[in-house]
């Protein structure tokens, strides 16, 4: 006989925006109080959309954005992956643009109460328009 599995999901969601200051690591998603065991896979799914703006004349500019995902709290967590995206501008055109992040992890934590939190870092100002983290683990 095989022994049943049990899949919980743990998750969090914003559709305000939060506005992000350049060059400042800012948190806009945290899942916490659940607990976990020794062995335990968890597969953490999250995304946002950024929103940036910036004026004309700016020919050759780069627009960096580092989304982070941490295991415990920030600053202090455990950072397990960072994902980088850049754009570059070849027009000296006004920018008001809008990027997608989205990235998928697997985690093995330690066993007791687990937290994971996603940051965000842009080289702009923008905002974080929406998000969502999913956790799924199976018992």
């Amino acid at each position: 006989m095989v022994n049943p599995v049990t899949v919980k999901i743990v998750s969090s969601q914003f559709t305000t925006p939060n506005s992000i200051v350049a060059d400042v690591e800012e948190t806009i998603l945290t899942v916490t109080g659940f607990t976990t065991t020794t062995g335990q896979r968890l597969k953490i799914d999250y995304s946002t959309e950024i929103q940036y703006a910036f004026t004309a004349g700016l020919l050759g500019a780069t627009v960096t954005i580092f989304m982070r995902l941490y295991r415990g709290a920030f600053p202090g967590g455990t950072l397990l992956i960072e994902q980088r995206s850049a754009r570059n501008y070849t027009a000296s055109l006004a920018v008001n643009e809008r990027y997608i992040l989205a990235n998928t992890f697997v985690d093995a934590p330690p066993a007791g109460t687990t937290r994971y939190t996603v940051t965000i870092e842009i080289s702009v100002n923008g905002s974080a328009q929406n998000g969502a983290i999913n956790i799924l683990f199976f018992s």
